[in-house]
């Protein structure tokens, strides 16, 4: 391995990706960094340039993209209890329900609801969002990759070296000494730094860059390969470089890897670019036009708001704001005539016209209108064209959506499914709240279980066993473990999770569920039982009610509507649903006892 073709190499890379242009198409030039760097300008209510005009007055900036991007991030949103653990196969049931709370606890610990909402947050804003996964002190995180600190290929972002800046003080590189290698060198380098600063705090002037490097490289370039490298075999590698290309530079790690520990989802792709277009840069040409339509009616409001006086009075003169007192009466000249200019330009209504223009095109390019914004609405708009523009704004934002809820199940799929199984495969106690449905199968497989084991005890021993005292039973040990109300412990064996397969799901129509008109539609179906329960006793009504309720939007059901509801009503027995009870006592007796006392 050399050295120096290594960090010849990445400050290539960083040099290229601040200094060169892509041509997307012919005549179609594009930076990545440039375009990152407006974004962050504009979100900041800053000009590229100077912040002044020629005369040294501050320009008004009319921010107007903020308020889009938290609308999108609002309408685009995932919540962690969305996520759920399926499986095809009906008997692992009681695995599905029981991973879906490893899971929840994990995502928990990990505080993956912030990740979701900074990922949304991001991919808006900049036009994709960059995550990261790594293990720390045993622990998996995600985490979101800040842009203005990342650089990336400017062509595929998913498919190049990433590049991520961390900038670091002597205090902090002295923690990494059993880890890193060169470590007083670089200390040593940022001391330098802080002192050519003359500064005696930790502040971002004597910090050095610390450039953690992921991507694919020569074999040559691996220093664990001392003979027969090829230069033409690529291979996953990771770096950590101290120190800038214009100094001296240390390499403080090396690390062979599997895969690349980024992944990417842009907001609207573009061919020919890898990060996309976002809701900041769509409104680049609206929030230019915007402002400058705002400069000139500041200028020309600074104009009219002076006043001048016109006079043919030699008496009069100067300057009469500063040159008398309220109440001065002026002797001029007989025939002589004093008049005010008005200096209010006629086309200062047209700077509003325009600055609504470019408005109602930056709302069409990223589908946020008033509707959707939660602003009130002008007088006499029409209803139709609120339900449009709502209709319009909100089929784009469940597409974003539905690519977020992908993009996430193959994350957890691909990245959090093997680490948490490799974690809990081992034996364990799960203590977590569980819901009313999966309580009735984890209570009933308990006591069932038991029954079962205290029957054939007894048929061992000689004794016989009654259906009454078989009942009684299984109702005491149901009534002993309901004391924990909601929360129950689950004792989960050595590789229980083996050869698991599983499905991830995000619902992402959950967040758009209108609660009230779901309110209403429940409300309305237990008038229709409670005052015609014939609706339940015959097959064909009940199928037609059934196809009612879920084009209602009432698809979360967990049991449809049965007949024997029908007969309870009439004064009759009710019969519980067979919800596939054998099959879950069956499955959960490997990880019995189910739940017990703390």
């Amino acid at each position: 391995m050399d050295k120096n073709n290594i960090l010849n190499e990445i400050n290539e890379i960083v040099g290229n990706y601040e200094n060169s242009q892509i041509q997307i198409v012919k005549g179609l030039y594009y930076n990545q960094s440039e375009t990152l760097r407006k974004i962050e300008f504009y979100w900041n209510s800053k000009y590229l340039n100077k912040q002044t005009d020629e005369l040294g007055r501050i320009k008004p900036f009319h921010q107007i993209s903020k308020f889009r991007v938290n609308v999108a991030t609002r309408a685009t949103d995932l919540d962690i209890k969305d996520i759920k653990i399926t499986s095809d196969n009906p008997s692992e049931r009681v695995r599905s329900m029981i991973l879906n709370h490893e899971l929840y606890n994990w995502m928990k610990e990990a505080n993956l609801s912030k990740t979701l909402n900074e990922f949304g947050k991001n991919r808006a804003k900049y036009g994709g969002a960059l995550i990261k996964n790594h293990i720390e002190n045993g622990k998996l995180k995600i985490e979101i990759v800040e842009w203005k600190n990342t650089i990336t290929d400017q062509v595929s972002i998913a498919d190049g070296v990433i590049i991520e800046t961390h900038y670091m003080s002597p205090s902090e590189l002295s923690k990494k000494k059993d880890v890193w290698d060169n470590v007083p060198e670089a200390m040593k380098l940022a001391t330098k730094t802080q002192n050519n600063n003359n500064s005696s705090s930790e502040t971002s002037e004597n910090k050095i860059p610390i450039y953690e490097i992921h991507g694919e490289f020569p074999q040559t370039m691996n220093p664990n390969i001392i003979e027969n490298a090829d230069e033409s075999i690529y291979e996953q590698m990771s770096f950590i470089i101290a120190g800038s290309k214009d100094g001296k530079q240390y390499i403080m790690d090396f690390q062979e890897e599997k895969e690349m520990p980024y992944h990417f989802l842009a907001w609207d792709s573009v061919a020919g670019r890898g990060l996309g277009i976002g809701i900041v840069e769509d409104g680049f040409e609206a929030q230019m036009w915007t402002n400058d339509a705002i400069i000139a009616e500041k200028n020309a409001m600074d104009l009219a708001g002076k006043v001048y006086i016109q006079t043919t009075s030699k008496k009069l003169g100067n300057n009469i704001l500063t040159d008398s007192d309220n109440g001065t009466v002026f002797d001029v000249e007989e025939g002589s005539q004093t008049n005010v200019l008005n200096l209010t330009p006629t086309a200062l209504p047209m700077f509003q016209n325009l600055v609504e223009k470019w408005n109602t095109q930056y709302e069409r390019a990223t589908n946020t209108f008033e509707a959707v914004s939660g602003e009130t609405m002008p007088s006499g708009t029409p209803l139709g064209s609120l339900a449009i523009q709502s209709a319009q704004s909100g089929s784009f934002f469940d597409y974003r959506r539905e690519e977020a809820g992908i993009f996430w199940e193959e994350v957890i799929i691909k990245v959090v499914m093997p680490f948490l199984i490799k974690k809990i495969n081992k034996q364990h106690i799960l203590a977590s709240d569980f819901s009313n449905d999966e309580l009735e199968v984890i209570d009933s497989s308990f006591s069932t279980y038991h029954a079962n084991e205290m029957a054939k005890n007894k048929i061992l021993d000689g004794k016989i066993i009654t259906q009454d005292e078989y009942n009684d039973y299984i109702t005491a040990l149901k009534e002993l473990i309901s004391t924990d109300k909601k929360r129950r412990y689950i004792d989960v064996p050595d590789n229980y999770f083996k050869d698991f397969e599983a499905k991830v799901s995000i619902d992402i129509t959950g967040e758009k569920k209108n609660k009230q008109a779901i309110l209403q539609s429940l409300f309305t179906v237990l008038t229709q039982i409670t005052s015609n329960p014939t609706i339940l006793a015959d097959k064909n009504t009940l199928a037609i009610f059934n196809q009612m309720l879920e084009m209602s939007g009432l698809d979360f059901m967990p049991i449809p509507l049965q007949p024997q509801l029908a007969q309870a009503s009439k004064g009759g027995t009710a019969q519980a649903p067979d919800i596939g009870g054998g099959a879950v006592a069956k499955q959960t007796e490997s990880v019995l006892p189910a739940a017990q006392q703390k």
